[in-house]
């Protein structure tokens, strides 16, 4: 009897051992693997929040002050969205990513990005609708996004060449 309870807990401790295993990691466990500090993938984290990928290319977080410095004027009565604005070189391209919002509605929005593009948007499907443009040597484009009785999520990108 000793015997055949031994050999049963042996058969479930083997089960337990060689069970199926979880591939979901947690985020933490995912940014060490990558070889990633703490201050590169996190909000949490002190310094100028830069990461740079094994390609070369770097993304550093912006803080939200004065998009305009960008190159294309920031809708009046608009608020950044927190920790959603970007800058990302890659070669000899930078993109510059950030997004807003505001309580107006999208028609008075895009009216606004059209003039500042001076082009006419493009509607988006279920997205919204999109404004693309020169300014000078760059590239932007908007997307007005309606939101309902919140207003409205305008995300923009301008894009650069440098000369490198």
């Amino acid at each position: 009897m000793k015997m055949k309870w031994g050999i049963a807990v042996l058969v479930g401790l083997c089960l337990v051992a060689c069970g199926p295993k979880s591939d979901k990691m947690d985020p933490d466990e995912a940014a060490k693997q990558a070889g990633l500090r703490r201050d590169q993938y996190s909000h949490q984290g002190d310094g100028n929040q830069v990461v740079t990928g094994a390609d070369g290319t770097t993304t550093a977080m912006l803080e939200e002050t004065n998009f305009s410095d960008f190159g294309l004027n920031v809708y009046p009565a608009s608020d950044a969205k927190k920790g959603n604005a970007y800058r990302k070189t890659a070669g000899n391209t930078i993109t510059t990513y950030y997004t807003l919002h505001t309580k107006d509605d999208t028609k008075k929005v895009t009216a606004f990005y059209e003039s500042e593009l001076k082009n006419k948007a493009a509607t988006g499907g279920e997205i919204g609708t999109i404004i693309s443009g020169r300014l000078g040597d760059m590239s932007a484009v908007v997307t007005v996004i309606d939101e309902g009785t919140t207003g409205s999520k305008i995300e923009v990108q301008i894009i650069e060449e440098t000369k490198d």
